[in-house]
């Protein structure tokens, strides 16, 4: 007894007080929520019975020498992965050029966060203009911004250059400030605090991300969308686990890819029905669309390729006769 209290109320009651007083973990962000329900959903996603139960002919499969003479192995090692899953894809593959992506000619290239910075920067000009009138507007940057008049500018110069001085080199002024709020992210004289997106681009940052937070970060930045996101991760940083539904190749690919293959679209449409795959949003109208919009099917079976969901795209670009030799540069 303590004053009348018995021993046991009272370290019951300090144990409280000691539960209470912890420091509660801190809220995610909204960039780890979306982090948090992209790897939500895609582990829901289970392995499709289409996939088991296809027809092999039980031949080894022979890729053109050119494939091996030209891309890095892990490349090949996807190619073939791909194929394994889905050998009837094969036709577009064997005996076809390569891919102009991941190539050992350039493997030994160092990228620098300078490399980086131009392609995002370059991406976000070229939108919504055509590719003369963006090469213009880059020839216009690289005389009147850039410090040697040769090469494509810095973060630093663009950043010291003021909205409406970009604007007189013919960007817009959405486009200028958006250059400027990416251009500021790469630069060394400020930390993630003094940044409006908490993301600090640089060498270590490269080196470590992996593909969904990259992405999630990028899309912090006005202008780069999920599409942005997607071919800068594809091309630029050459990962070879990314899918991404919204592009029009891709579309017109997929449903090829799907009407050859009715078994598939009826086992996946019926798991979404039952509920075994859960839908975040409703299901789009498909009538007056000539190609497929229904994303979340599109992810459901690009999943079946994983690790290497990349290559499954450049052989639907290729189903669809889409060119995407201006993305690879």
């Amino acid at each position: 007894m303590f004053f009348g209290v018995p021993k046991k109320v009272l370290w019951v009651d300090t144990m409280k007080r000691k539960q209470s007083s912890s420091p509660s973990p801190p809220p995610l962000s909204q960039g780890q929520q979306k982090k948090a329900k992209i790897l939500e959903v895609e582990s829901s996603i289970p392995a499709l019975k289409f996939y088991s139960h296809i027809e092999r002919d039980g031949k080894a499969l022979k890729l053109s020498q050119v494939f091996y003479d030209e891309h890095t192995d892990d490349f090949v090692k996807g190619v073939k992965y791909v194929l394994k899953k889905d050998p009837s894809l094969a036709e577009l593959v064997v005996g076809g050029p390569a891919f102009r992506v991941c190539l050992k000619e350039k493997a030994t290239d160092i990228k620098t966060p300078e490399f980086y910075f131009e392609t995002l920067a370059s991406g976000l000009i070229s939108q919504q203009i055509s590719g003369k009138a963006a090469a213009a507007i880059k020839k216009r940057l690289v005389e009147n911004v850039s410090a040697d008049g040769e090469t494509f500018p810095l973060p630093s110069e663009f950043y010291s250059k003021k909205v409406e001085e970009l604007r007189s080199f013919g960007l817009s002024m959405k486009k200028a400030e958006y250059v400027r709020r990416l251009a500021k992210a790469f630069m060394k004289d400020f930390s993630k605090e003094d940044l409006d997106e908490h993301v600090k681009f640089d060498d270590d940052y490269f080196k470590d991300v992996d593909d969904v937070s990259l992405r999630v970060d990028l899309e912090r930045f006005k202008g780069v969308g999920p599409w942005s996101s997607s071919m800068f991760t594809m091309f630029a940083m050459e990962r070879l686990d990314i899918f991404e539904p919204s592009d029009l190749g891709i579309r017109r690919g997929f449903t090829t890819y799907l009407k050859e293959r009715p078994k598939l679209k009826k086992e996946v449409e019926k798991l979404f029905n039952d509920g075994e795959i859960k839908r975040l949003k409703r299901k789009p109208n498909a009538a007056k669309e000539k190609y497929i919009n229904d994303y979340e099917l599109m992810n459901a079976v690009a999943h079946q390729f994983r690790p290497y969901r990349s290559i499954f795209m450049f052989i639907l670009w290729r189903m669809s006769e889409t060119s995407v030799e201006a993305l690879s540069k």
